[in-house]
């Protein structure tokens, strides 16, 4: 069995496939990752909400105006993205871009909107006001705005999945940014911990055949008067989270189910999802008991 493994920068992140195989299928292993890899990259250019001529940013140009046509993948991650949304009673919301625009946490300097201006946001989040017709979506009031930022990414680790095992690939690990999915064997995979650099975890879970995806309130964030402002938002307030969570990492199916419910889960912490862990500011953390047969420690908090 060989063994390769490809790296490339896409979704605001660095992306790493690792496969194995066997030494006669060399050429069309290459072949599949550099396909994947640039589909990837047309997802990450299609759904970037920060660029007004991806499509993304044309379906909030055109917002109370017209509908706009997007590629397929675009339209598959708007719709599951509205599913999920609809299933979480606004814990989850795509159109919350208006939002992500108003506290832009990543060049945030510090400013804090006014509470009119968040209640204003607030207004216009509501993922029923998204129309889809054939392959062109719309928005229907002026001002909204769909943010993908919170699933895209799941949605290419569950994609790369999909496309490698049609491929007939029996062991492989994807891990884009730190969402996870493994092929195959058993993998050990590290949840990071949130007080100490990237690389320096608290345990290792053993996985297989699924995906693990860890969301933080380290992961990008602004301080003022020596409290933290992160980049995960509460809908039902228009602010970042308030809480005594520090990150919460989920073993699914589905990465981009995953990446749904680790801010579901971050919102409401009572929420009964199956396969937890939660780690909390002041260095405590529990998980799901079923959690605890595959996990090992391995640092400290």
């Amino acid at each position: 069995m060989r063994q390769k493994e490809v790296t490339f920068m896409a979704l605001g992140t660095v992306n790493k496939i690792q496969v194995r195989y066997p030494d006669q299928e060399e050429e069309m292993i290459g072949d599949v990752l550099d396909m994947i890899v640039e589909r990837v990259t047309k997802i990450s250019e299609n759904c970037n909400f920060y660029d007004e001529h991806s499509e993304v940013g044309l379906i909030n140009s055109y917002a109370g105006e017209k509908k706009v046509k997007v590629s397929y993948d675009t339209l598959k991650i708007i719709q599951k993205g509205k599913e999920y949304s609809l299933k979480t009673n606004g814990l989850f919301d795509i159109t919350a871009g208006v939002l992500t625009k108003l506290w832009d946490i990543n060049h945030n300097d510090g400013h804090i909107p006014s509470r009119l201006k968040i209640f204003k946001a607030k207004r216009l989040v509501n993922v029923k006001d998204i129309y889809i017709e054939g392959t062109s979506v719309g928005l229907k009031r002026k001002g909204q705005m769909i943010d993908l930022g919170s699933i895209a990414k799941g949605y290419c680790v569950d994609l790369t999945k999909e496309i490698l095992v049609s491929e007939g690939i029996k062991e492989a690990i994807i891990n884009y940014g730190g969402s996870v999915v493994t092929i195959g064997k058993s993998y050990r995979i590290g949840i990071q911990n949130p007080f100490k650099k990237q690389g320096e975890i608290i345990g290792v879970l053993d996985i297989q055949d699924q995906a693990v995806v860890t969301s933080g309130n380290y992961e990008h964030f602004f301080v003022k008067n020596k409290k933290r402002y992160s980049h995960l938002l509460d809908l039902r307030k228009g602010r970042p989270v308030d809480n005594n969570i520090a990150s919460v990492t989920l073993v699914a199916d589905s990465a981009l189910e995953a990446d749904v419910y680790t801010t579901v889960v971050f919102m409401n912490t009572s929420s009964s999802y199956a396969s937890k862990v939660v780690i909390l500011n002041d260095g405590r953390y529990y998980m799901s008991d079923h959690l605890r047969k595959v996990f090992h420690k391995v640092g400290y908090i």
